[in-house]
């Protein structure tokens, strides 16, 4: 992208931590950069990777950023989450889809 702002990217990091009484825990970081600068737009780190949280990211990402219209590309596997997110996001009103 040749602007800020024109092409964002975003995704999902699993980390896993254990606690001192032993338990497994894990946290997912939702980030999204600009495609021009690499800079990161928007993060948000939650204790489950689901619809909500991209949302907020890119939420946050929007609030910050007033006046921005980047274009996104999905990809998705074939997991029912990807598809209900897909969903969701067409509900959107900030969502628009982009020509293959």
């Amino acid at each position: 992208a040749g602007v800020s702002n024109a092409r964002w990217m975003t995704d999902v990091t699993e980390f896993k931590y254990t606690t001192a009484d032993g338990v497994l825990h894990k946290l997912y970081l939702s980030a999204i950069i600009d495609g021009h600068d690499r800079r990161i737009v928007s993060y948000v780190i939650g204790d489950r990777n689901n619809t909500a949280l991209a949302f907020e990211t890119m939420e946050k990402a929007l609030k910050e950023n007033p006046g921005a219209h980047p274009r996104f590309i999905l990809t998705a596997d074939s997991s029912i989450q990807a598809t209900d997110s897909i969903r969701s996001l067409k509900k959107q009103d900030w969502f628009t889809a982009c020509p293959a």
